[in-house]
This record gives C-alpha cells, structure tokens and sequence, in this order.
C-alpha cells in the first residue's frame, strides 16, 4: 500500500497539558498513555494500545470486560 503510515499502536500527538511518562492523555476523543514527558503543546507519542495501570475513583470496582472512559477533569 503506497498509502500506509504506521502500524497505529503508537500516534504522536500535541500534549493539552504538561505530561510525564506514563500519564493519562485525552487529545478530542484520541485516548492514550504518555511515553515520554512533555510541555503543554508540545508534540508527544501515546500509546493507543496495550494494558496499563491507570488512576480510578477508589470506590469502583471495575469488572474485566466493561468499557472505561477517562474523566480528563478529574485525571481518573
């Protein structure tokens, strides 16, 4: 395919707030996890893929299998 850019596991994006590696990032609806640090509005690669442990309210239980959604004002 003359059109293929990349695999998409990974996607950089322009960091909405100062990131560390590891960190929780919401871009729009693109969610992933930080790979390096970052300044606000600079470039950074995500994650899109893949398990990791992330920050959750204490008081959910999460079952394997639900859907999870990132509450960017909250940071969990």
């Amino acid at each position: 395919m003359r059109n293929f850019v990349q695999l998409g596991a990974n996607i950089t994006v322009t960091a909405p707030a100062a990131v560390t590696s590891g960190d929780p990032v919401l871009v729009g609806d693109l969610f992933g996890v930080a790979s390096g640090d970052a300044a606000s509005g600079a470039t950074v690669v995500i994650a899109i893929t893949g398990v990791y442990t992330l920050p959750k309210t204490s008081t959910e239980d999460i079952a394997v299998g639900v859907s999870l959604y990132f509450d960017d004002a909250a940071g969990e």
